[in-house]
């Protein structure tokens, strides 16, 4: 049954002052500086990503990171969990792999979820860690069809917001919990100058939601809510991700389309990272429960 007086919880968490490393891979002749990249999930795209995030990981994360991250949801063996915009499957592997649970990754991206579904199967992980694009999964769909429901750094590039959170509320069982984590801007929705340029330029096309804009959204479902802002953790996994990628890097180690493709990841994840410590945008993990 859900609460008929929702309750929000807000926790907040002070950023520390980091910075992402200045040194950045060098920049080859070609496209211009301001023109965003193109978000094209071939194998030379795929495997520069993965050198800086990690094997099956497009973003921030990592196995500890995902472990820190999913607390609040409680997981245990054989919980039916749903993990929408699953990118390459590295964090549905990691929850199957720790918990015992069953993860259903759904992933936009055609091109995503096929590699993420080949990780999957050469992890041994085929049916407890499974990745689908949405055209091939919609059976799945069904109400109360999972206990958990788990996103990461998905939402904020998503147009119609409160009908994915409506829909993924109506695959909640009774008693269920979703986590989202996602970026958000100031309390009365404006967007400065710094995130204008940011959406802009990014490929991911951002549409970016206030924490106000998810409290009324999902308590106008019906849900009680905690939100804590991990900004500070955020941008730790940024800075510290890239700084290990270039304690590593050997050269010559790429060619010219992948050097170019590591450059436009270096200033994509740059300029969120410049939003993020200068608080024209904030990290949030928000825990909704029926």
């Amino acid at each position: 049954m859900r609460r008929t007086a929702p309750e929000v919880q807000l926790v907040a968490v002070r950023p520390e002052a980091e910075q992402l490393p200045e040194q950045l891979p060098e920049r080859p002749p070609g496209r211009p500086v301001g023109k965003a990249p193109e978000l094209r999930w071939d194998k030379t795209r795929l495997d520069v990503v993965q050198k800086v995030w990690g094997k099956g990981f497009i973003a921030p994360g990592g196995k500890k990171t995902i472990l820190g991250l999913v607390e609040p949801l409680g997981l245990k063996r054989g919980m039916r969990v749903l993990d929408l915009g699953a990118g390459l499957g590295g964090p549905a592997r990691v929850l199957a792999k720790r918990f015992g649970a069953r993860v259903t990754g759904l992933e936009a991206d055609r091109r995503l979820a096929e590699a993420g579904r080949a990780l999957s199967s050469r992890a041994v992980l085929p049916s407890k860690a499974s990745i689908h694009s949405l055209a091939q999964r919609h059976e799945v769909l069904a109400p109360g069809a999972f206990d958990r429901i788990f996103s990461k750094d998905v939402l904020f590039t998503v147009r119609d917001k409160a009908r994915l959170l409506a829909v993924a509320e109506a695959l909640l069982a009774d008693g269920g919990r979703m986590l989202f984590v996602d970026y958000v801007v100031a309390a009365d929705g404006r967007q400065t100058p710094g995130v204008e340029a940011w959406v802009a330029a990014d490929p991911a096309r951002p549409t970016p939601w206030s924490v106000e804009d998810y409290i009324e959204a999902l308590t106008g479902l019906g849900l009680s809510l905690r939100i804590d802002d991990i900004t500070g953790e955020t941008r730790r996994a940024i800075n510290g991700a890239w700084a290990d990628f270039l304690a590593r890097r050997r050269r010559p180690s790429l060619d010219r389309r992948a050097a170019q493709m590591l450059l436009d990841e270096a200033r994509l994840w740059s300029r969120r990272a410049k939003l993020l410590r200068t608080g024209e945008l904030r990290a949030c993990r928000i825990v909704a429960e029926r």
